[in-house]
């Protein structure tokens, strides 16, 4: 097994090539993004690993590392007002946002608290009424949704509400976001297709995605002129 291992490893070198060679070839990378996109942006700064971020037909790429300072700038985000973000709530994510974009609605995937909710609580009726306070569109309809979770469970109540409702339901959310989504299923699901191209040497991994946007941008024209 060790033995097929390393012909395995060493045939993917081949055909891929090394890390070296990859990182290498980041700046010749960049240089051909800016002269085939105009408009791009390309920012490498290998002295804190990788701060990069790629640009391809009004889709971001971040590199993991990069600083939220180069997206908050690229996007004009200023100090977030006006805007929403969603994420899964991290600590240091959630001091970030506060440092960086005050004003920014920073909401959480409620498919996360619902999973988490499940894992505590068990039965199908916690997920109904959950996604139905979840999506809620006044303040009253989700009071409804709420006093039956807590006839039903005080403790699943309580589990909800320390969750912070303000976060994850949409009677919450504040108007003039023009977004009233409360999961980040189109996230999950990038991720979900583009598993296998993260786990390559940079330039293959990008090279991937570019060819999957590029697919993908030319079926949804095609669709959406049916």
């Amino acid at each position: 097994m060790g033995q097929c291992r390393r012909a395995k490893k060493y045939a993917l070198k081949l055909v891929e090539g090394s890390l070296v060679e990859h990182y290498g070839k980041l700046w010749s990378y960049g240089h051909e993004i800016l002269r085939t996109n105009p408009g791009s942006t390309v920012k490498l700064d290998m002295e804190d690993g990788l701060d990069g971020k790629k640009y391809f037909s009004k889709f971001y790429c971040c590199f993991q590392g990069v600083k939220q300072e180069l997206l908050i700038d690229d996007l004009n985000l200023n100090l977030g007002n006006g805007f929403g973000l969603m994420s899964d709530q991290h600590k240091g994510l959630i001091e970030a946002v506060k440092e960086l974009l005050p004003y920014v609605e920073h909401s959480q995937c409620a498919r996360h608290i619902c999973q988490n909710l499940q894992k505590r609580f068990n039965g199908a009726i916690y997920h109904t009424l959950f996604w139905r306070a979840s999506k809620a569109t006044t303040e009253h309809a989700f009071k409804v949704v709420m006093k039956e979770i807590e006839t039903l469970n005080p403790d699943a109540h309580q589990y909800l509400m320390e969750k912070d409702p303000i976060k994850w339901s949409r009677a919450s959310f504040q108007t003039g976001r023009c977004c009233d989504a409360v999961e980040n299923g189109f996230l999950e699901s990038f991720n979900a297709v583009i598993v296998d191209a993260r786990k390559k040497p940079i330039i293959t991994m990008l090279e991937e995605l570019r060819l999957y946007m590029m697919d993908r941008i030319y079926n949804m024209k095609l669709k959406g002129q049916q």
